[in-house]
């Protein structure tokens, strides 16, 4: 399996844009819910590097950007969540090509933080999306099998977490 060219692009922009390497945080928080805030304020001033966010909820957003400063974090997402609906409900091209970017962005980064789900109805403690971007954290060689448009920062990132 290989990426198509339009997400390589997307990923390899996005990752030049942070221009270093990333501590990656990600948080469910529309029809799954997450007590983030604390997890948040543990990493407040632990790390030094930028923060990738890759959430559903606007309002989840905003509060990264309140707890870990408005200078250090990126988000490329173009629709969040206002009102707790899910997005992945609205499964345009441009909202299919963010996830797929979102998800290897979390693979890509130094660190990767995700916070525990709410108790819910699939009694799972983390989203599959989320169980996913882990698991490609985990295994950097899949990674480097699917990304093929490689700047020198993505090929920093592959091999250097």
């Amino acid at each position: 399996m290989k990426l198509h060219h339009d997400i390589n692009t997307q990923l390899a922009q996005r990752v030049d844009q942070i221009g270093q390497p990333y501590i990656a945080i990600h948080i469910r928080n529309t029809d799954y819910t997450t007590d983030y805030l604390d997890g948040l304020k543990s990493i407040q001033n632990v790390h030094h590097l930028p923060y990738f966010i890759a959430t559903d909820s606007a309002d989840a957003l905003e509060d990264c950007r309140q707890i870990l400063g408005t200078d250090n974090i990126y988000n490329f997402t173009k629709v969040l969540s206002k009102d707790g609906s899910p997005i992945h409900q609205n499964p345009t091209h441009e909202n299919n090509i963010d996830a797929i970017t979102d998800l290897l962005m979390l693979a890509l980064g130094k660190q990767f933080i995700r916070f525990r789900l709410n108790q819910n109805c699939n009694r799972t403690d983390y989203s599959g999306f989320s169980r996913l971007a882990f698991n490609l954290h985990e295994r950097r060689q899949v990674l480097e099998h699917l990304i093929q448009h490689r700047t020198p920062l993505i090929s920093k990132l592959l091999w250097h977490a």
